[in-house]
């Protein structure tokens, strides 16, 4: 049985991919093969961090969307989310969190390496967005860069300290969520 996350994932490829024209259109703009997007279309493969950030790029989404299905609409990044809205959650974040959440991704993608664990893009884009929450829980204001750049060890520290627990956990290896 597929994991019900990562059909939510595959399904937003799929609906991202067909909101914003023909796959044709959307190779030529990323580089991704065409029968590889064609996959992606048909549920039968699932794009890795480095396609399904192109794949957000090209037709105006967050990684952040497609991973969690969270629709991301804040200054710096405004429209280019049409035809799939009534898929999508909704919240609203302040400028500059785009590279945040990136900057963020990079260190749980470290921290997974890390802890020698492997987990799919859309697994690393969740414990992305779960780093966010707890920073934004510990921060007042996500927009005071001195505070976030102090509080963010604090907070991959838990991450890794969450990940290396379960690897000592017998028969685990593995973060669950």
């Amino acid at each position: 049985m597929e994991d019900p996350e990562e059909l939510a994932f595959k399904e937003r490829i799929r609906d991202v991919i067909q909101a914003n024209g023909k796959a044709p259109l959307l190779a030529k703009k990323t580089g991704i093969p065409l029968g590889t997007l064609n996959k992606y279309v048909a549920m039968r493969s699932i794009p890795s961090v480095t396609n399904a950030a192109k794949i957000a790029a090209a037709v105006g989404v967050s990684l952040e969307y497609l991973a969690t299905g969270l629709k991301v609409i804040s200054p710096d990044n405004g429209t280019g989310w049409e035809g799939v809205e009534d898929r999508m959650a909704l919240e609203i974040r302040p400028a500059g969190t785009s590279e945040l959440y990136e900057r963020l991704f990079i260190a749980v993608e470290r921290a997974y390496k890390d802890a020698k664990q492997t987990a799919p893009s859309h697994r690393i884009a969740r414990a992305t967005g779960e780093v966010m929450d707890a920073l934004r829980e510990r921060v007042g204001d996500i927009r005071d860069q001195r505070v976030v750049d102090a509080v963010i060890p604090i907070v991959l520290e838990d991450l890794s300290n969450t990940l290396l627990e379960a690897q000592e956990k017998p028969g685990s290896g593995k973060r669950t969520a």
